[in-house]
């Protein structure tokens, strides 16, 4: 693709910013931050995965991914709960547990070979997926606590402990974490192609090969959604009540 018919294709980013200003959205100013920041973070990456690529050194390679980390879990951030403490260090701990046992397993199979242009685009997969998840799952955590808050409570002043009376909750929570992945994973080839197999395809692999990945793709981002998804929940729901198991909202 020449920078022409980028710059042409960058006028379908007209239509959503007069639907906005028309429908009074408020997510112009949004939008236009979220593109010039992807544009800058791109050509970054781009820059910085050109040295990764050539040196070839596994520690190079650990902390570029742990570099996306500590990224992931700032920006889940901006949804822990009022009541949360310490959110970042929360979703840090379940995305490296949720990452580490993913790719873990998957080196150890040989689906994944330890090298640069394999590790990094598909641990950056894992991380996505799992903070979009996690983010998911501190939203509905909080409106779970807050508009049912009598129900918990009844069930409390009946003697139930905390993780009982917050089951309904956290089920809740997690289900709706984890549905937009299964979705997704239901659609697959049915609706729209994904992005990497497609990529593979028009790179020249195989289509047989590309589904292959694609379908181990599908299994590590399940996975890793629903192991960070339960971490993160099960650490920050016991944050909603107090030594005396009463609701601190």
């Amino acid at each position: 693709m020449s920078m022409t018919s980028l710059i042409l294709a960058s006028s379908l980013l007209i239509i959503p910013i007069i639907v906005s200003y028309k429908q009074q959205l408020d997510l112009t100013k949004d939008m236009i931050i979220s593109v010039l920041r992807a544009i800058i973070q791109l050509l970054i990456v781009g820059y910085i995965l050109t040295f990764v690529f050539e040196a070839k050194q596994p520690l190079i390679i650990l902390m570029l991914v742990f570099i996306i980390l500590i990224n992931a879990a700032l920006n889940t951030r901006k949804r822990v709960p009022n009541v949360v403490n310490h959110g970042f260090w929360i979703s840090l701990f379940a995305l490296v547990i949720s990452t580490s046992i993913t790719m873990t397993i998957l080196i150890l199979t040989g689906a994944l070979q330890f090298k640069v242009n394999e590790i990094i685009p598909v641990s950056g997969m894992v991380i996505s997926n799992a903070m979009v998840a996690i983010n998911i799952g501190y939203t509905n955590l909080e409106k779970a606590f807050t508009q049912q808050r009598m129900e918990i409570e009844a069930k409390l002043s009946l003697g139930a402990l905390p993780h009982l009376a917050s089951k309904t909750q956290i089920q809740d929570t997690m289900k709706m974490a984890v549905i937009p992945t299964i979705d997704s994973a239901k659609t697959l080839g049915i609706v729209a192609l994904p992005g990497m197999m497609s990529g593979l395809i028009i790179a020249g692999t195989p289509p047989l090969q590309a589904i292959r990945f694609q379908i181990m793709v599908t299994f590590m981002l399940l996975s890793a959604t629903m192991i960070a998804t339960m971490i993160a929940i099960f650490i920050s729901y016991k944050q909603f009540y107090n030594k005396r198991h009463q609701l601190k909202i």
